[in-house]
């Protein structure tokens, strides 16, 4: 049982690129046992709330399969 997942990018960059990755990721966990728990992981930037919309909008997007 996975009981959550981490959602991040390489050395935590900003998320919001590398679909592709991301759709094997999510493809894999809605096929899973994951209950539907998401958390975004990513280092502080200094247009931090522009990067968490992007970060949100991009992490709905790609697992919006995952069952909640």
């Amino acid at each position: 049982l996975i009981g959550h997942a981490h959602v991040s990018q390489p050395f935590l960059q900003p998320l919001g690129e590398d679909g592709e990755r991301h759709g094997r990721i999510s493809a894999a966990l809605a096929a899973s046992v994951h209950d539907g728990w998401i958390s975004i992981e990513m280092k502080e930037t200094t247009e931090w709330e522009a990067a968490l919309r992007r970060a949100h909008a991009f992490t709905s997007a790609h697992y919006k399969d995952i069952d909640a």
